[in-house]
């Protein structure tokens, strides 16, 4: 891109909170340092319990001075049948002054101070409407977060290849930045609001095409989070994950089914092979093949993230994986899947 310090534009970063207490300090902070002439954070409250609005307020105050533009949204209660965080979003963006829009979680923090104006230089490009990034977890040692890790970075090897071969069906809301008209000439998310998930995967699906999307991949474009502690809360996020899946596109459903499909149809061909017949080595021949074919194609793509996943679990994970993803995906469209529960939690105590 030429001429960067002509190019800077207004960005609105957005992020959706509810019952994040916990979270808010680091992710405050980390905002406010990022290395960027011209943007605003807004916090939207999801009617949060456990003490948030204090703490903003107090962080509101403390930062008055300073020349940081943040605005605070206060959600109470949201309109009956309305649930997930959307509603939340779409607050953020009415209130938004800005023509760039930014996402993340409230549970993310930035790789780098250069994470707004990496995710924005496609903007400088007219055509640039939606640009998907990537958000890893942070590591730690457990075989829960081993698979979160190579979870996540499966998921993100399909949409990002998806998007880099022009057939963009969704990003993730921990990472995503689209332009302000295209929400509001596309009526932002009332063709799905009612849906608990989808501001992210179901927008994108709606209205990425071949030519309006970019996809960015350096360290410094990246945002991280924490992952879920239990393999209970996992499931429950990946359920609402899963369960958007029913809306999205047919061209986007087949195009995903071919590929689950072929992956489930050669993981049951191995093992009829090798249990069920007189091949067995033909059956561990494919299985092998298959195992360091992936595992060399997602160490280039690990490099070209500059993300550590545990590519060496391939060879049992990749098993796990389309058995994980059939029996939770049924699992997603027979139980009702939630956002974040309300619960009480200790409230904050401002300092005086």
């Amino acid at each position: 891109f030429k001429n960067v310090e002509q190019k800077k534009v207004g960005v609105s970063v957005i992020i959706a909170a509810r019952n994040e207490l916990a979270n808010l300090a680091k992710l405050l902070t980390e905002i406010s340092k990022q290395n960027y002439p011209l943007f605003e954070l807004i916090l939207v409250d999801d009617c949060s319990d456990d003490g948030s609005t204090e703490y903003v307020l107090q962080f509101q105050k403390t930062h008055s001075k300073t020349g940081f533009d943040f605005k605070y949204i206060q959600l109470k209660e949201k309109p009956k049948g309305v649930n997930g965080k959307k509603y939340a979003l779409q607050q953020g963006i009415l209130a938004s002054k800005y023509k760039i829009l930014l996402f993340t979680d409230a549970d993310c923090i930035p790789t780098n101070s250069d994470w707004i104006q990496e995710m924005t230089k496609p903007f400088w490009d007219s055509n640039t409407e939606i640009v998907l990034g990537f958000s890893p977890y942070f590591s730690q040692k457990s075989w829960l977060n081993l698979w979160v890790q190579y979870e996540t970075f499966y998921t993100a090897v399909q949409y990002l290849s998806f998007a880099l071969t022009k057939i963009p069906y969704m990003g993730v809301g921990r990472n995503l930045a689209y332009r302000k008209e295209l929400f509001e000439s596309k009526e932002g998310f009332d063709t799905h609001l009612k849906v608990l998930g989808g501001d992210d995967d179901l927008f994108v699906g709606e209205h990425a095409n071949r030519t309006n999307t970019v996809v960015v991949l350096n360290k410094k474009s990246q945002t991280q989070s924490q992952a879920e502690n239990t393999w209970l809360d996992w499931i429950a996020q990946k359920k609402r994950h899963l369960s958007v899946g029913v809306h999205y596109q047919v061209k986007h459903k087949i195009s995903l089914a071919f590929l689950q499909g072929s992956h489930f149809v050669l993981i049951i061909g191995v093992l009829v092979l090798i249990l069920w017949s007189d091949y067995e080595l033909l059956g561990i021949t494919l299985w092998v093949f298959r195992t360091i074919a992936l595992s060399v194609q997602f160490g280039r793509i690990q490099r070209k993230l500059q993300s550590k996943v545990p590519i060496f679990f391939v060879f049992g994970f990749d098993f796990l994986y389309i058995s994980y993803f059939t029996l939770l995906g049924i699992a997603s469209f027979t139980t009702k899947a939630q956002w974040k529960k309300r619960k009480k939690h200790d409230s904050f105590q401002p300092r005086h």
